[in-house]
């Protein structure tokens, strides 16, 4: 159960199932009935998990913002499907935030706050929040445009807050599910995109340079098939938070 990893030794090794409640573009939550985890897996991880997966998490716990979660080196497997339904959002103030900012560690609860939206070094989405030093930080946006769409505006963030991160600033780290702006400026959201269930398979007879390059999205793609190989294989990657998933 995800509380016997919370509650438990970080660094021991734990197997849980549970249900995925939100996804972004380096990591996702899995949720069951005694509480919500973050699987961590970095930059260059390729999303293909959705909302609704039941998924098979083992690895090492970690401790990172405030928070215990599964680092980047768990390995997780999808095994089916289920109906999620978001808890009860917590609406937060300055003075909320402040108040779990201050905490020695934090678990994950949907919540609600609003904020300016600023935009820094291209990646980075903050929202300055009335009543608290603390910054809310959307953590990794896979619909980065999206986000991006809203800068300088005042908006009301719906997502997972993760943890806490920061020295000399508090950041208020969270997974957003929705985003509005306070003025009714809309922008539309991109749907959740079909997962792929499983990885693209090159043509029986050869790896040619169009497989390669266009659909694994890999470059170089003559001096890749050039190489005197048996037999290869291959991941496609995404940095920057490109794909489409949320």
């Amino acid at each position: 159960k995800v509380e016997a990893v919370l509650n438990g030794n970080v660094g021991d090794t734990y197997k849980v199932q549970g249900t995925v409640a939100a996804v972004n573009a380096q990591s996702f939550i899995l949720s069951d009935e005694t509480g919500m985890i973050l699987v961590y897996k970095g930059k260059t991880w390729t999303c293909d998990v959705a909302k609704g997966d039941v998924v098979v998490v083992t690895g090492a716990s970690a401790s990172y913002a405030k928070a215990v979660q599964f680092g980047a080196t768990c390995e997780y497997e999808k095994v089916g499907k289920a109906e999620f339904k978001d808890d009860e959002v917590k609406v937060l103030d300055g003075a909320s935030i402040t108040e779990i900012a201050n905490k020695e560690t934090v678990t994950i609860e949907l919540v609600q706050f609003k904020g300016v939206l600023s935009i820094s070094s291209g990646k980075y989405y903050n929202v300055a929040i009335e009543g608290t030093e603390v910054v809310g930080s959307v953590t990794y946006p896979a619909n980065a445009e999206f986000v991006t769409a809203f800068e300088g505006k005042e908006i009301i963030v719906t997502g997972y807050y993760t943890g806490i991160s920061g020295s000399s600033t508090s950041y208020f780290n969270v997974m957003f599910t929705d985003i509005k702006a306070t003025d009714g400026t809309e922008v539309d959201q991109p749907d959740q995109p079909e997962v792929p269930s499983g990885k693209p398979e090159a043509p029986a007879d050869a790896l040619t340079a169009s497989f390669v390059s266009k659909d694994l999205g890999l470059e170089n793609a003559a001096e890749f098939i050039s190489k005197d190989v048996d037999s290869v294989s291959f991941a496609a990657t995404n940095d920057g938070g490109k794909n489409t998933c949320k």
